[in-house]
């Protein structure tokens, strides 16, 4: 087994100001075996994201997650920063 057997297609959406700053809406990524918390890491470096992963909300496939959950293949995850209201 390559390390390329590895990896996993899933949909990343994005919401709010993270969808303005990764300048797209959604977007398919091959991704290792990893925790949403460190996609989400590896998608701030690439498109220069300024919300910590602590100050937003993750979702997969359509219900909230912590950082440590483990993602699989065809997951569609969700970052969302926090809502204001008023």
């Amino acid at each position: 087994r390559t390390k390329e057997d590895d990896r996993m297609k899933i949909t990343v959406l994005y919401f709010g100001q993270l969808k303005q700053q990764a300048g797209t809406a959604s977007e398919t990524l091959e991704v290792d075996d990893s925790p949403v918390a460190e996609v989400y890491r590896q998608l701030k470096e690439r498109h220069g994201l300024s919300m910590p992963f602590e100050n937003l909300r993750a979702a997969r496939n359509e219900t909230f997650c912590k950082g440590t959950e483990a993602i699989r293949a065809d997951d569609v995850i969700a970052f969302m920063p926090p809502m204001s209201g008023g």
